[in-house]
């Protein structure tokens, strides 16, 4: 969901845990409301507090089917973005040197699966092996419960999606995905993925602000 960050156009990974600003909890609850009717068994999200408090949300209205089944895996974090952290990078403000040095190596790491971050930063290797670490945990954990929610961050989410249902993790670099938005994925008993709907965000279309 939405932050203050999000709104001032600042770079936001797991490096700092920046909480939802109103918005953001509006963003929850109307996706909480739109899986309603969806039977959940689970609700897994990252630690960072953006993520957490939208599924305490979600879990909220889940809770009986849920249960104690509420989990966090600090695997779904969002990349680290290392120096760049913080950084309105858009602002006119902004060193020109230091905007034009994150697109350089923005677009290095579109190319190169193990290139990071300087300062800390991940790579999308990194990222990858992470996260699809806690989601087979999720499932070796819960592997009789068939509608299970998981909570995370947009890098991360794209290179979970690429890295499981595209086959290529260097893909995430052609999937969209929005602020609470909604991705269905199905998986078969021989772990192969597939796509049902992914970015759908008529949930949050006229009821909150898009960025």
């Amino acid at each position: 969901g939405d932050t203050d960050w999000n709104v001032l156009g600042k770079i936001q990974g797991g490096g700092f845990d920046i909480p939802l600003n109103d918005n953001g909890r509006q963003q929850a609850m109307a996706t909480a409301l739109a899986l309603e009717d969806i039977p959940l068994g689970v609700v897994a999200s990252s630690h960072l507090s953006r993520a957490k408090e939208t599924a305490d949300i979600l879990w909220a209205r889940h809770s009986e089917t849920v249960q104690d089944r509420r989990v966090i895996f600090n695997g779904l974090a969002e990349m680290r973005f290392g120096e760049f952290e913080g950084l309105a990078w858009r602002d006119q403000e902004v060193d020109p040197a230091l905007a034009e040095r994150f697109k350089t190596i923005s677009r290095e790491l579109k190319q190169d699966v193990d290139k990071a971050f300087p300062g800390g930063g991940e790579s999308t290797r990194d990222v990858q092996l992470r996260s699809t670490a806690a989601l087979q945990q999720i499932l070796q954990d819960f592997p009789n419960h068939q509608h299970i929610a998981i909570v995370s961050h947009g890098r991360t989410n794209k290179v979970l999606i690429a890295a499981t249902a595209m086959g290529d993790v260097m893909k995430y670099r052609d999937v969209k995905q929005s602020n609470t938005c909604i991705n269905v994925m199905d998986v078969d008993a021989d772990g192969n993925w597939a796509i049902q709907a992914l970015n759908f965000i008529d949930h949050v279309k006229g009821t909150v602000i898009i960025r």
